[in-house]
């Protein structure tokens, strides 16, 4: 069986993370940008998917909302080390 990952829209993520970070400011205000280095000091983003259940059924979520506004959230993910 095929598995289809999500295609989510990366680019505008990390677009939004720089953004809120204010990174355009920090890059513009460092020391090694005001004195005119040749080589500067910077900062790296990047999203990486990975399979963690190759099962057809993929795995198990569901969230449930109680009457008195309270929410039950269940997954079925188990860390096994990968850093869940």
């Amino acid at each position: 069986m095929d598995t289809v990952y999500d295609v989510g829209d990366y680019h505008r993520a990390l677009d939004l993370a720089l953004e809120v970070a204010g990174y355009d400011d920090c890059a513009q205000s460092s020391p090694s940008a005001h004195r005119g280095d040749v080589r500067q000091l910077g900062n790296r983003l990047s999203c990486y998917v990975e399979i963690t259940n190759g099962l057809p059924d993929g795995e198990f979520g569901a969230v449930e909302v109680r009457p008195d506004g309270k929410v039950i959230v269940r997954t079925g993910t188990s860390p096994h080390g990968q850093g869940t």
